[in-house]
């Protein structure tokens, strides 16, 4: 499939399901990255899987929402089972 056709396709989904917002493969990888960071998956497979060379790359993609940091705040922070 080519870039026009993607976009395209793209296009015709935002309109039939009437998102606000444009829907583009940016937008399709940073959900995939973030799917996966909650999921469990290491920050090394999603580099891999997003064909970055550089960590720091991958870390831009990951959208980190204040529920999942207080998810991880209160399953890693030592001291909540002093409260």
């Amino acid at each position: 499939m080519k870039r026009t056709g993607l976009f395209y396709f793209f296009n015709i989904i935002q309109r039939e399901l009437k998102f606000d917002k444009k829907i583009t493969s940016h937008r399709l990888r940073k959900t995939f990255a973030t799917r996966l960071l909650r999921n469990g998956c290491p920050l090394n497979t999603i580099q891999k899987l997003l064909g970055h060379g550089d960590i720091k790359m991958t870390m831009k993609y990951l959208e980190i929402d204040r529920d999942m940091l207080e998810e991880d705040y209160s399953i890693y922070y030592p001291f909540n089972d002093l409260a």
